[in-house]
């Protein structure tokens, strides 16, 4: 293949890995996956194509700090360090300076686990009050009626008896 023609196929690329980074939804999915048939169809090498480029800073707004916190950890990852560099600018602004690739990677692992977290999140929440309403006993001490036929979720008990036992022994002690 000539200078030029490869020259032509490196920046539609590019441009399609902008389109990956700033596109929404079905629009950066298809451009991942046309990316993908042009590294298949001319034998090229996406990550030496994206490696070739030059560093860069680039942002990412967040909400809370824990949001924060699992940004850094994945930077952490991508850029294999324990203390990577980052950089903020004003509060819920997060940066760091990374190879397209790069950001490519931490883009698609952070928003991946920012889904996943809050949806355990969630979860972990709505175990934990079953488990501390368990834990201390805090149920009328006559029997309930149980009309429900719904199914017994075994996944969510043992979440909630792990959580419980976790739970410090500290009681409550009636004062009457």
């Amino acid at each position: 293949m000539d200078n030029q023609k490869y020259e032509s196929i490196v920046n539609r690329i590019l441009n399609l890995q902008k389109l990956v980074e700033q596109g929404v939804g079905g629009e950066a999915e298809n451009a991942r996956r046309a990316i993908e048939t042009i590294v298949n169809r001319y034998g090229l090498s996406l990550d030496e194509i994206l490696a070739d480029e030059k560093p860069e800073v680039y942002w990412w707004r967040y909400k809370t700090a824990r949001e924060k916190e699992l940004l850094l950890q994945c930077l952490g990852v991508v850029v294999d360090s324990w203390q990577p560099t980052s950089y903020t600018k004003g509060s819920g602004t997060f940066g760091a300076k990374l190879t397209k690739l790069q950001y490519a990677e931490l883009s698609s692992m952070y928003d991946w686990h920012r889904a996943n977290m809050e949806h355990e999140y969630k979860e972990m929440i709505s175990n934990f009050f079953s488990a501390y309403a368990h834990k201390h006993m805090l149920f009328p001490a006559t029997e309930q009626e149980n009309d429900d036929k719904s199914p017994v979720n075994w996944e969510k008990i043992k979440r909630m008896l792990a959580m419980r036992e976790a739970m410090s022994d500290k009681t409550y002690r009636k004062q009457l």
